[in-house]
């Protein structure tokens, strides 16, 4: 294990035993839920079919499923943070997660700074389809 590794580790373990930042996590769960779900609908609204998930845990279930011209697209929303793997890795990931079933075509992981607005999420999706 890498010193930043074992840094990160020992970083992640005090946040675990600090209320305030269990509070702020239970929070943004609840506005990543949300913001999933309204960025569903607007793709609802444009006629795209898809299944919004946003369940927000660890496990083999993204959190849109778009079926598109055919293919099953996993769509994961993820928001960018400092003691989270870098970008790379995050979507590498992903796609090792979702792809280990053979069930979806493609995985796009839409990674975000601060954007929370739905509209501007939803062409990040659409870019490249």
């Amino acid at each position: 294990m890498s010193l930043n590794s074992q840094k990160k580790g020992t970083f992640l373990k005090n946040l675990n035993l600090d209320k305030e930042y269990l509070e702020k996590r239970r929070t943004s769960r609840k506005l990543h839920d949300q913001l999933v779900g309204r960025v569903g609908e607007l793709l609802r609204t444009e006629g795209e079919r898809i299944f919004i998930i946003s369940q927000y845990v660890k496990d083999a279930q993204p959190d849109i499923i778009w079926f598109k011209d055919g293919k099953l697209i996993a769509i994961e929303i993820e928001s960018k943070k400092r003691y989270k793997p870098s970008e790379k890795t995050i979507k590498k990931r992903k796609e090792n997660l979702h792809f280990k079933n053979n069930f979806f075509d493609k995985v796009k992981t839409i990674l975000l700074e601060r954007e929370t607005n739905p509209a501007f999420i939803k062409e990040k999706i659409k870019e490249d389809e």
